[in-house]
C-alpha cells in the first residue's frame, strides 16, 4: 500500500504551527541565554569549583569495605559508600553500555554534543514537552564532582557553568579518565555511589565479574536509581530490557547475546552490605582498623579482609535472640520478670567465638540489638565471671604442683577474718568428708576453689590468668578465686582457647589483611603462637573441663542434643545476676553471657548451666551438627595415667584386688601418688591427702559469697 500523507484540518495546522513556533522560540532563548551566561562567567562557578588541574589526583573519601573470611563484601564502614576501581577492572559490557545509553557520541564530542542538543530539541518539539536531555557524560560528571559548588545558581547559570566546565575537563582528562571518574562517582541508589560498590550491593560480586544482564541492570539504574535499581521490581526489569535493546542496536552486544540476557530473571541480594557499620562485628572491625591505620586518608578506599564466618555470626545472633525471648516468656509465666517492664534497660546477652589455633574471631554478638545499643558487651563489657574463672584457679595450682586431680579436697566451711568482718562463702556442695579435685570442679565447689587457690597463692593465679591472655585487673583478694574480678567475654573465650589449644596462645583478632588503593603495600597479619602454659598442664585442665560437660554443671550441653567433643565451664554470680558458659569443641572456643547492664536477677534460680549453656550447644549444632567438629586433642608425653582409689586418691598397685571404687587418673610425671592397696595393707604412716591450707587475709572487698552453680544434684536432673 502506498504511503499517504496525513490530512490536516485547519485547526490542526494552526495548533501544530503554534507548538513548533513556541518550541523553536524556547530553544533559541535557551541557547542564547546559555551563550550569554557562558560568556559572563569568567571561571567555573565564579571560583567556587576546584582547580581543574587537581581533578586528575582527586579521589573522594571512600569508606573501607569489610570483607568476610570468604572475601565477600559484607559492610562498609561509616561514610559515603563508594569503592574506586580502575576502568580496566570494570566489565566492558558495563562501560560500553553506559556510553551507548547515556552518551553514544561520547568519544566524538569535546564535552558538549551539539548534534545531541539539536536532536533532543527536535524530539522535544515533536512531543510538545521535554522528554530528552542533551547532557553528555562529561557534563553529568561536572554535576557529580561539583554538586556543592553548583547549589544556589539559577538554571541558566548552572547550564553555562556545566558547558564551560565540561569543555575544561575534556582538555584536562582523557576520555578514559572521564569515564573512570564518572563510573566511580555516579549515584546508584540505596546510598551507594559508583558501579563497583553497586555491584557488591546488588549482586555480591566485583564489577569485573558481572554477567551481561547484571551489567545492563546497573546501566539502567543510572537514569533513576530509586525506581530502576535491581530491587525495583517490574520497572527495573523493563528498564534493563530497554538497555539491552540499545546495546544491541549500538553494536555493543550481538543479537544472540542480547536475546540470552533478556531471558534471565532479575536475581539480586535481598539486602546489600551494611552501609554504616550497623552491626557489632563491623563496629568492632572499625575500632581495630582505626588502631592499625590511624591516618583517615590512608583508610580511604581500603579493603579490609576479616575473620567473619557469616554462618557462625547468623547462628550466634539467632540463638542468643531466641534465648532472650524464651527468658522473657518464662518471666511472663511468673518465674520472674526478665525485663521488669523496663524498656530502657532490657535483658541483654553477648556471644563471641574464637578459632583456637589461629585466634581468628569468627562471630561477635554484643547485645540484643545494635540499633538499640551500640555498646559491644562481647568485647567491652567487664562482668564477674563467677565459676567460669575456676579453671584458671585449678590450672595455676596444677602448674605449681600444689594439686593433682586425684587429691581429695577438704570441703569443710571456710571462714576468713577481713576488714569488713567474717567472710563465710557458701557452698552448695555438702560433702564434709572431702572430694577429689576433678569432681570438685565438675560440681563447681566454692570451698574447693578457695582452698586450691590459696594453696597455689593469689599471685600464681593472677600470673596464670595473664599468660592465658586476661588483661583486665585481677583483684588480690580471695573472692577472685570465685570469679569476683570482672572480665570480658572475649577474654574468657581466648583464655579457654589456650587450654583447648594445648597451652599455645594466639591473640584474638578480627582483621586478616588490609589492601590499600593506589598501589600502597598491603598490611598482612602475622600470627605467631606463643607458649603460655605447658601442654601437660593444659591437658589436665582440659580433661577436667570435659568432665564438667559430661557429668557436671555443664551437662545441659548434652541434654540439648549436642554429642560432639566439648569442654567448658558454667558460671553464675550472686543472686543470678550473670549467667555464663565458656567452652570449646574441636575447633572453636566461645563465651556466652546473659544478664542486665545494671545487674539484677535474670529469672528465678538462674544458672549458667540452665540459661547460657543451651545457647552454646545450639550454635555448635548449627555449625557442625550434633556430632560436632572432630576433636584435635592429643595427650602430651609428659603425663602418666594410673589407677587410683576414687575416694582416697592413692595409687592402686598392680595385683591389688581391692573392691573399692577406682578410676584412671592423669598426673604430671613425678606427681603420682604413692601405692596403697587398702583391702590388704594396713598403713599407719600415710595420711589421706586433704588439700586444706590455712587461709588468712585482710582487706577483702567485693566478695562473691554464693555460686548457685555448685551442686551435688545428679546432672541428669539438674538445670
Amino acid at each position: 500500500m502506498a504511503w499517504k500523507p496525513a490530512r490536516w484540518t485547519p485547526r490542526g495546522l494552526t495548533l501544530a504551527a503554534g507548538v513548533i513556533a513556541s518550541s523553536l522560540a524556547g530553544l533559541s532563548l535557551t541557547l542564547a541565554g546559555a551563550a550569554l551566561r557562558w560568556a559572563a562567567v569568567p571561571s567555573c562557578a565564579g571560583g567556587d569549583c576546584p582547580v581543574l588541574g587537581e581533578v586528575v589526583e582527586f579521589r573522594p573519601y571512600q569508606p573501607p569495605a569489610v570483607h568476610d573470611a570468604s572475601g565477600t563484601v559484607v559492610a562498609y564502614l561509616p561514610g559515603r559508600v563508594s569503592a574506586w576501581t580502575d576502568l580496566a577492572n570494570l566489565s566492558p559490557w558495563l562501560v560500553e553500555g553506559v556510553v551507548a545509553v547515556e552518551d553514544r557520541r561520547f568519544r566524538e564530542h569535546r564535552g558538549v554534543d551539539h548534534r545531541g542538543i539539536l536532536r533532543a530539541a527536535v524530539r522535544n518539539v515533536r512531543s510538545g514537552q521535554t522528554r530528552e536531555g542533551a547532557s553528555t557524560l562529561t557534563m553529568q560528571l561536572v554535576r557529580v564532582l561539583w554538586v556543592d559548588g553548583l547549589q544556589g545558581y539559577s538554571k541558566w547559570r548552572r547550564k553555562a557553568v556545566e558547558l564551560r566546565a565540561a569543555r575544561a575537563l575534556e582538555r584536562e582528562l582523557t576520555k578514559d579518565q572521564i569515564l573512570e571518574f564518572y563510573l566511580n562517582s555516579v549515584y546508584m541508589g540505596t546510598g551507594v555511589y559508583g558501579v563497583e560498590a553497586a555491584s557488591w550491593d546488588y549482586f555480591g560480586k566485583p564489577a569485573s565479574e558481572l554477567e551481561l544482564w547484571e551489567a545492563a541492570s546497573l546501566v539502567g539504574t543510572i537514569k533513576t536509581p530509586a525506581r530502576y535499581n535491581p530491587r525495583g521490581g517490574e520497572p527495573a526489569r523493563q528498564r534493563r530490557d530497554l538497555v539491552l535493546e540499545v546495546m544491541e542496536r549500538e553494536g555493543v552486544v550481538s543479537s544472540a547475546e542480547a536475546a540470552e540476557a533478556l531471558q534471565q530473571p532479575m536475581r539480586f541480594l535481598e539486602e546489600g552490605p551494611d552501609h554504616q557499620a550497623g552491626s557489632y562485628f563491623a563496629s568492632a572491625v572499625d575500632r581495630e582498623l582505626r588502631r592499625l591505620v590511624p591516618d583517615p586518608a590512608r583508610r580511604s578506599g581500603a579493603r579490609v579482609f576479616t575473620t567473619l564466618d557469616r554462618r557462625a555470626q547468623a547462628s550466634a545472633e539467632a540463638r542468643l535472640a531466641e534465648q532472650i525471648r524464651r527468658l522473657k516468656a518464662q518471666a511472663a509465666e511468673g518465674a520472674a520478670d526478665a525485663d521488669d517492664g523496663d524498656r530502657e534497660r532490657p535483658l541483654q546477652g553477648a556471644l563471641v567465638m574464637v578459632e583456637m589455633e589461629t585466634g581468628a574471631i569468627r562471630a561477635v554478638v554484643g547485645g540484643r540489638s545494635f540499633d538499640e545499643s551500640e555498646y559491644n558487651r562481647a568485647t567491652q563489657a567487664r562482668r564477674q565471671p563467677g565459676s567460669a574463672f575456676k579453671p584458671i584457679v585449678f590450672g595455676a595450682a596444677l602448674e605449681a604442683q600444689t594439686l593433682t586431680l586425684a587429691d581429695r579436697i577438704d570441703l569443710s566451711p571456710v571462714r576468713m577474718e577481713t576488714d569488713e568482718g567474717l567472710w563465710e562463702p557458701k557452698d552448695l556442695v555438702e560433702d564434709t568428708t572431702g572430694m577429689p579435685a576433678r569432681f570438685a570442679l565438675a560440681r563447681s565447689s566454692n570451698t574447693a576453689a578457695i582452698r586450691i587457690g590459696m594453696a597455689a597463692g593469689l599471685p600464681a593465679v593472677r600470673d596464670f590468668a595473664r599468660r592465658l591472655g586476661v588483661q583486665s585487673p585481677i583483684a588480690p583478694y580471695p573472692s577472685t578465686l570465685l570469679g569476683a574480678s570482672e572480665l570480658t567475654p572475649l577474654e574468657l573465650a581466648a583464655a579457654y582457647a589456650v587450654i583447648g589449644n594445648g597451652g599455645l596462645a594466639v591473640d584474638p583478632y578480627l582483621i586478616e589483611r588490609i589492601e590499600f588503593p593506589g598501589g600502597q603495600p598491603a598490611w598482612q597479619r602475622e600470627t605467631e603462637p606463643r607458649r603460655a602454659i605447658q601442654p601437660e598442664v593444659a591437658f589436665l585442665v582440659h580433661s577436667a573441663l570435659v568432665d564438667v560437660v559430661n557429668r557436671g554443671t555443664g551437662y545441659s550441653i548434652r541434654r540439648e542434643g549436642y554429642q560432639g567433643p566439648a569442654a567448658g565451664k558454667t558460671g553464675t554470680t550472686n543472686e543470678g545476676y550473670d549467667a555464663w558458659f565458656v567452652g570449646y569443641d574441636g575447633r572453636l572456643s566461645a563465651a556466652v553471657w546473659i544478664g542486665f547492664d545494671q545487674p539484677r536477677a535474670i529469672v528465678k534460680e538462674a544458672t549458667g548451666g540452665g540459661i547460657a549453656a543451651p545457647v552454646w550447644a545450639r550454635v555448635m549444632m548449627d555449625l557442625a551438627g550434633p556430632s560436632g567438629s572432630p576433636a584435635r586433642w592429643r595427650r602430651p608425653p609428659g603425663l602418666s595415667e594410673v589407677l587410683v582409689d576414687e575416694s582416697m586418691g592413692f595409687r592402686v598397685p598392680d595385683g591389688c584386688e581391692s573392691t573399692r571404687p577406682a578410676r584412671m587418673e592423669l598426673f604430671l610425671v613425678g606427681t603420682e601418688p604413692v601405692s596403697f592397696c587398702p583391702d590388704f595393707e594396713l598403713r599407719t604412716d600415710l595420711n589421706v591427702p586433704l588439700v586444706a591450707p590455712p587461709v588468712e587475709t585482710s582487706g577483702v572487698t567485693n566478695l562473691s559469697t554464693v555460686d548457685p552453680e555448685n551442686s551435688t544434684v545428679d546432672p541428669e536432673k539438674s538445670s
